[in-house]
């Protein structure tokens, strides 16, 4: 439903404004997170061209078996030490909706993990999250994680499961690093967490900006932007220059997905 509405708000071929409006009623109805936001936007939309066609489905499964990803935006850097980039518009205001509607109903608390090694829910980290595991994880996922792949770099069988994050007013998550320590156990099973890939899925939000401490550099995306960071150096150490935090939200809230990728490829 949030996709038929965004759809008629971007005026693209096919879309409806009736079914649209429909949807987004039923939106409202369930407390669908976007809801006010898309009631916005339709108010100002111009409807698809008459006749304007809609999608080959043939077409649609031709590009997923050919695994075309010819249309990777290029990586604006931003600081050398620690290595971070930007990829802007890397992905459809259509898919960010996406991934906010599937994580919407799972999200929970995030946790961390202790000095004791158990993960907890904690003051450190006051955001929700929601992660999508092998087992409920679905199609359009996983192809928007294998972009994300492309856009970072790295082989798909080097990411951990996606996870889509949410910070309302006031959630943050202080400062940290992504990478694992020495004495982990996860570090010995599988391996280093290499890169960090974070897709903005939304705006209208203020603050929440992502800090990285050392060389004090705030990064503010827009839907659809991408940053990609390292989380290890030029020989494979950890890189403490690369301790980051997801500063508060001061009005709105703030959704973002997350991948880790790792030096090898990952298993559960």
């Amino acid at each position: 439903a949030g996709l038929a509405v965004r759809r008629a708000c971007l005026g693209r071929a096919g879309s409806d404004m009736e079914t649209a409006r429909r949807a987004l009623a039923a939106l409202a109805q369930v407390g669908y997170p976007l809801s006010s936001a898309l009631a916005a936007a339709l108010e100002t939309a111009h409807p698809a061209p008459i006749g304007a066609g809609g999608y080959s489905l043939e077409a649609a499964f031709a590009r997923l078996e050919n695994n075309q990803q010819s249309d990777i935006p290029a990586r604006d850097v931003i600081s050398v030490r620690p290595n971070i980039a930007m990829a802007r518009g890397a992905f459809l205001p259509e898919a960010c909706d996406y991934m906010i509607a599937a994580a919407a109903p799972r999200l929970q608390r995030g946790e961390i993990v202790l000095d004791d090694k158990s993960a907890r829910v904690h003051q450190h980290r006051t955001a929700w999250a929601s992660s999508f595991h092998a087992g409920s994880s679905d199609l359009p996922l996983v192809v928007m994680t294998d972009r994300l792949a492309g856009i970072v770099g790295l082989p798909l069988e080097q990411a951990e499961p996606l996870s889509v994050l949410r910070y309302r007013r006031d959630e943050e998550y202080r400062a940290h690093h992504d990478f694992l320590g020495p004495d982990e156990e996860d570090l010995k099973r599988r391996g280093q967490r290499m890169r960090t890939g974070l897709i903005y899925l939304n705006d209208g939000y203020e603050g929440g900006e992502t800090h990285f401490l050392a060389p004090d550099i705030k990064v503010a995306g827009g839907v659809g932007d991408v940053l990609v960071f390292d989380n290890i150096d030029e020989k494979g150490a950890p890189d403490i220059s690369a301790r980051h935090a997801g500063l508060a939200v001061r009005a709105g809230e703030k959704w973002l997905a997350s991948v880790w990728f790792r030096d090898r490829p990952y298993t559960p």
